[in-house]
């Protein structure tokens, strides 16, 4: 498959571009509308079910997440699954094939630097307010935080993302 970095998606008649990608999916962003979409995609090497269960982990998170006001402060505005969603390379042909269009979501897109969660831990006031922040996601029963991407300013985490109410690890198969 060539690069999936050409790719657009479009989604209610609103265009968006390639942003990123993760393990399980692609980010595509529309910057005038402050919207991303992540769509799952299909990958022979992952099993179907775990996709699933991933996606509605990921978009449980997400709801519970945006009822928690202390939460809700700190991740992106969640606008819930979307679909018909097409999926476009370069040259304008549809890819929607290559990707789980039936597992996507759309949030409110956050300019900044991410990063992973492991790796701004030494800092001691980082580590602290994760710690903090890390109590409220487990109360409220979100429960897979390894994967955690965070924007920061100062000494202050303002933005989290990549979370789940719980992990599932991929059955590999023999």
């Amino acid at each position: 498959m060539a690069s999936r970095s050409t790719h657009t998606a479009c989604f209610n008649e609103d265009l968006y571009t390639y942003y990123k990608e993760g393990a399980y999916g692609v980010i595509f962003v529309n910057k005038e509308k402050n919207k991303i979409i992540k769509i799952f995609y299909t990958n022979v090497d992952k099993d179907i079910k775990h996709q699933r269960n991933v996606f509605y982990s990921e978009n449980l998170a997400y709801e519970i997440a945006m009822a928690v006001p202390s939460l809700r402060a700190v991740i992106p505005q969640y606008y819930g699954p979307c679909e018909p969603i097409m999926v476009r390379n370069a040259d304008g042909v549809d890819v929607s094939s290559n990707y789980h269009t039936e597992y996507a979501f759309t949030a409110e897109f956050i300019k900044g630097f991410f990063q992973k969660i492991g790796s701004v831990l030494p800092n001691k006031d980082i580590s602290e307010d994760w710690e903090r922040l890390k109590k409220i996601f487990y109360k409220a029963k979100i429960e897979h935080l390894t994967d955690v991407s965070v924007l920061i300013q100062g000494d202050k985490i303002v933005s989290v993302v990549d979370f789940a109410t719980q992990e599932y690890v991929l059955q590999h198969r023999i």
